[in-house]
Parts: C-alpha cells; sequence; structure tokens
C-alpha cells in the first residue's frame, strides 16, 4: 500500500492562489497612455503657435485659455467614467435633444470665427465651444439605444 504525501492532497482554494494586479475597473492602460501622448502633444503645439502672438507675457493668453479648457475636458471625462453605463442609456435622449438644440442656437446666435459660424460663446471666462463636439458624443449611444429597443 502506497502511502500518499501531504503535498499531493493538498489543494489550493481560490483564497490562497496568488493575485495578478487588476486594473481600475473601464480603464485600459494603453488607450490612456496614447491619449496622455496626444494631450501633451496638443499642449506643446498650443504653446509654440501663441507664444510668438504674445511675446511680452511669459505665457500667452490663447495657451491659458487652451490649458483651462483641457483641464475642464479632463475633468469631465473623469467624471462621465465613473458614471455607470444605465445612467448614460438613460440619459441618451435629453442629451441628443440638447445637442440638437445647441446646434440650432449655433445657427442663431453663434460666434463667426474666420468667416465660419460654429462657436457658442461660454459665460466662463472667454471660451468657446464647438456644439458638434457634443453631437459627435451624443450621437452613437442615441443610435444604439434606438436599435436595441426601437419604443425608447
Amino acid at each position: 500500500m502506497k502511502k500518499s504525501s501531504p503535498r499531493r492532497n493538498q489543494r489550493r482554494t481560490k483564497a490562497q492562489e496568488p493575485k495578478a494586479p487588476q486594473a481600475a475597473p473601464g480603464v485600459d492602460g494603453a488607450v490612456l497612455v496614447v491619449a496622455g501622448l496626444l494631450i501633451l502633444i496638443g499642449v506643446v503645439m498650443s504653446y509654440s503657435t501663441t507664444a510668438a502672438l504674445s511675446l511680452e507675457r511669459r505665457l500667452p493668453p490663447l495657451f491659458l485659455a487652451h490649458l483651462m479648457a483641457l483641464c475642464l475636458g479632463i475633468a469631465g471625462a473623469a467624471m462621465g467614467m465613473l458614471l455607470p453605463p444605465s445612467f448614460w442609456r438613460r440619459v441618451s435622449l435629453p442629451l441628443w435633444l440638447l445637442s440638437t438644440g445647441l446646434l440650432i442656437a449655433t445657427l442663431l446666435v453663434g460666434i463667426k470665427v474666420n468667416g465660419a459660424q460654429r462657436w457658442l460663446a461660454l459665460p466662463i471666462g472667454d471660451l468657446r465651444f464647438q456644439p458638434v463636439a457634443l453631437v459627435k458624443f451624443s450621437t452613437l449611444p442615441r443610435i444604439k439605444r434606438s436599435r436595441v429597443s426601437p419604443a425608447t
């Protein structure tokens, strides 16, 4: 009769197995790296373009406006990532209607820049907003929602 060794009879439970490091849910490291590089390139290009327009100042006003808009965008992206997908499904129609209304407002009271009327002035500082950016964000979820359940 063979004696079984204690090692052979031991089974690892899930609690005993070493755990691999987990990324935060919904965060893709490669996407973050690429987005960070694109942001960095945009900041450098914005500074190099606007620095010549304002030689008497260390930081040009247009560059500071770009940084302020960048901070608002990053904060908005972080807040949007924290919201559950069910929230985005619920607000897809109101968000799409709002963005469509902003497009109409651009036609009526938009600011002309270089002959094109594509901007709305924001009451925060000297910022302008292109409503088409919100339309791009809100149209795809709305189409998906209507394709999944046409009654909504």
